[in-house]
C-alpha cells in the first residue's frame, strides 16, 4: 500500500495525486482498493474524486462519489489517533496490460479541502 500525505493546509484543487504501479503477473486478476485518511475538521459528507487511469496510450477517466459519514453524520470508516480512515473498492476484476498510473484529484467545489490528510492505493492479487 502506498500513501501520498496532502498538506496540512488542505488538498487543493489542482493537485494531484499519482501512483504507478508495474504488475509481475498480466495473468492474475487484481482488487484495486483507495485509502482515505481524514480528520473532524473535513466539513462533508461525501467526497467527489476524479481518477485517471492510465496504461501504455489508453487512459480512461471516473468520476467516484464516495460516502464518509451516514445521514447522521457519524464517520464510516474507523479512527485511531484523530485520523478516520475509510477503504473504498475501485476495482475488483481489474487485469492488468502494461505498467498502470493513477491520478486522483479531488472534485469537491472548494479551492482547498480540508480535513482530508492521506490518499493510497493497495493493489492486490484477487483470490
Amino acid at each position: 500500500m502506498h500513501f501520498e500525505t496532502l498538506p496540512a493546509e488542505g488538498w487543493h484543487a489542482d493537485s494531484l495525486c499519482t501512483f504507478t504501479w508495474a504488475p509481475e503477473d498480466t495473468t492474475d486478476t487484481y482488487q484495486i482498493l483507495f485509502h482515505l485518511r481524514h480528520t473532524n475538521a473535513y466539513p462533508y459528507q461525501n467526497l467527489w474524486l476524479f481518477v485517471t487511469r492510465s496504461e501504455g496510450n489508453r487512459s480512461v477517466c471516473d468520476t467516484l462519489e464516495i460516502y464518509l459519514a451516514d445521514d447522521r453524520g457519524t464517520w464510516l470508516g474507523n479512527g485511531r489517533n484523530g485520523l478516520i480512515s475509510m477503504p473504498v473498492l475501485y476495482d475488483d476484476n481489474y487485469r492488468p496490460r502494461d505498467t498502470l498510473t493513477l491520478s486522483i484529484c479531488q472534485g469537491m467545489r472548494d479551492t482547498m479541502l480540508r480535513g482530508v490528510r492521506d490518499v493510497g492505493v493497495e493493489i492486490t492479487v484477487d483470490n
